[in-house]
């Protein structure tokens, strides 16, 4: 045996042969990493994104928050406005490009075909051509409506602005015809305050004076007399008089210190109403009486005029009537009103005295009134005695009815008999 194949037989002989179960442990270790790969990409295919699903959050909401560094805050807004209207125009070059490009090129793909007959292979490809055609077509007329949607928009939005515009000047025009009325209603209460001066102090200090309103009472309408209205006249304007007169007469001797003695002639403030029965009437205690105004009163904001009749509720307290009056109407106006009637004396109510003499006689005839008819009558016969009770209980009621009749009280108060209506005091 040569030396080579001594050196060959040594290697063989020194390797281990590898058992069944070390092969097997050997092929899992190199087949399991594989199937890991495997599954590794299989999960990576299923959710992994897709381009589209990377660009579908672009056309949506923006979430992410603007930095300021990118764009600043305009501070003017007419900046902002130029700014949008550029960018719009923008827009609208670049969908009409849009369109153009889009006519354009369904004009270049549309050749003319002879025709021919169609087989099986040709009318599949003309089926695929024809539905691309379609769909480009559809394409093209969305973005046609979109762009005559937004070219709506707009033009509504300028209809706004224009309404606005005219808004705005019909306010400016109100304002100024405000601004106008108020000046003309200062300068007519200058006017009015000035010629009220002049008649305070030019014609002895008898201007007339507005009547003063009153605080209503319980919810009632405050009443006050009304004074003669005066004609005052607040100045007489002579001719004119040329210099050299005037100069003549003013240089004259006359005495301008003198001051003529006078009373005041104004009227006496009263707070009292006078008024008259209107007619003769006989009242009983809960009886109404009319009376006639013999002067104007206002009412509130009513003027009552002279010779309205006013009715009141009479009330008789001993010797005194008392009527209160709780409304007034005139020209088809109720107003509830509080007025009592006193006398020209000044005491509350009209005086109604008596005679002791007349009451003892009519509290006697009433005594013996209700006294009738109260005895007590036993018979034997029914009818007798039926009779007899029909008697008594008929003398009883007339008895009653006299007894009452006699004790009521009776007033005449004649007419023209003057009283003074007042209002309750403050």
């Amino acid at each position: 045996m040569t030396t080579n194949e001594k050196q060959n037989k040594q290697p063989e002989a020194g390797k281990k042969e590898l058992t069944p179960r070390q092969i097997q442990m050997r092929k899992k270790m190199v087949v399991f990493p594989l199937f890991f790969l495997a599954f590794a990409g299989c999960m990576w295919l299923i959710f992994s994104p897709g381009e589209k699903e990377r660009e579908e959050p672009s056309a949506g909401f923006n979430t992410e928050l603007p930095t300021p560094e990118s764009e600043g805050i305009l501070s003017d807004k007419r900046d902002a406005y130029v700014q949008e209207e550029m960018r719009r125009r923008e827009r609208e070059k670049m969908r009409s490009l849009q369109d153009f490009a889009f006519g354009m090129e369904d004009e270049e793909e549309e050749p003319v075909m002879p025709a021919a007959v169609p087989d099986k292979s040709s009318g599949s490809a003309g089926g695929s051509s024809g539905a691309f055609r379609t769909s480009r077509a559809a394409y093209a007329d969305i973005n046609r409506q979109l762009g005559s949607f937004y070219e709506e928009t707009a033009g509504e939005t300028g209809e706004e602005r224009e309404m606005q515009a005219r808004i705005e000047e019909l306010e400016r025009r109100l304002e100024e015809q405000q601004a106008q009325k108020t000046a003309q209603e200062e300068q007519v209460a200058l006017l009015e305050k000035s010629y009220e001066i002049a008649a305070r102090y030019m014609n002895g200090g008898q201007a007339p004076e507005a009547p003063r309103q009153k605080t209503s009472v319980s919810g009632k309408a405050s009443v006050q007399p009304v004074r003669q209205v005066r004609r005052n006249i607040v100045s007489l304007l002579a001719a004119p008089l040329p210099d050299s007169v005037f100069a003549r007469e003013f240089v004259k001797p006359r005495n301008w210190g003198f001051n003529t003695v006078g009373s005041d002639l104004r009227e006496p403030e009263r707070n009292s109403i006078r008024a008259a029965v209107q007619q003769t009437v006989t009242l009983t205690d809960g009886g109404e009486v009319t009376f006639r105004l013999l002067e104007p009163m206002m009412a509130g904001d009513l003027l009552i005029p002279s010779g309205t009749p006013v009715t009141g509720a009479a009330r008789i307290n001993g010797e005194r009537l008392t009527v209160k009056v709780s409304a007034v109407q005139h020209g088809g106006a109720v107003v509830p009103v509080d007025l009592s009637v006193y006398d020209t004396n000044g005491n509350e109510g009209i005086p109604v005295p008596g005679s002791e003499e007349l009451n003892a006689v009519k509290e006697i005839a009433a005594n013996m009134g209700a006294g009738m008819g109260s005895s007590i009558t036993i018979t034997d016969d029914a009818g007798s005695q039926l009779l007899s009770d029909l008697g008594r209980s008929a003398i009883q009621g007339v008895s009653q009815y006299v007894s009452k009749k006699m004790r009521s009280v009776k007033v005449t108060l004649k007419a023209g008999y003057s009283v003074l209506l007042l209002p309750p005091l403050q």
